[in-house]
């Protein structure tokens, strides 16, 4: 009789000590760690992307494009809403806009950001580039990089330059005269 009492007692000793030891965390009372991060992990995404121009014009097809490779390489989880011909915000009001996180993207002309960062007035310049191959060196090297990293400054992140085609003086006339202010 006694080795069974012995056996009985151990098991019992046994089983108190897996439960102390299995439940132990709900002994206490810390609260239980939880990763932020991953809360809604499985729920889509939205970012809105706002831009002033119209859906059939170069920025506006790619913005397009961009919401549907978003989606292709996401498998529907991040989903990009474009809102073209400032809809959302007008150019003087987009870059609050992305401050304040009313909106997650824009896709502002150089003229706009060099009221934020001065320096990127340097692809405004007339004639810099002798080429769009020159402009899209220009974009991708050294120069696209360091203009880039002046906006961390402003806690935005440029993504990526999109080219809209050289705006230099044009006219329909053969020759393009400008207009004295006064005559000598």
């Amino acid at each position: 009789m006694k080795p069974i009492l012995s056996i009985l007692l151990f098991v019992c000793l046994g089983l108190a000590a897996a439960a102390g030891i299995g439940f132990y965390p709900s002994f206490t009372f810390t609260p239980v760690v939880r990763d932020d991060e991953q809360q809604g992990f499985d729920q889509e995404l939205v970012i809105k992307f706002s831009h002033v121009v119209a859906e059939n014009t170069p920025k506006g097809l790619a913005a397009q494009r961009f919401a549907q490779l978003v989606k292709e390489k996401t498998n529907g989880r991040v989903k990009v809403e474009v809102f073209p011909n400032g809809v959302l915000y007008n150019e003087s009001d987009e870059f609050e806009a992305l401050n304040r996180g009313d909106v997650q993207m824009i896709a502002p002309a150089f003229s706009n950001v060099s009221e934020v960062v001065p320096a990127f007035a340097a692809w405004d310049v007339p004639f810099a580039f002798l080429s769009n191959e020159a402009l899209q060196e220009a974009f991708d090297g050294d120069i696209g990089r360091r203009l880039f990293a002046k906006l961390d400054k402003e806690h935005m992140v440029g993504m990526a330059y999109w080219g809209n085609g050289f705006r230099q003086i044009t006219s329909n006339k053969d020759r393009c005269f400008i207009p004295r202010t006064s005559r000598a």
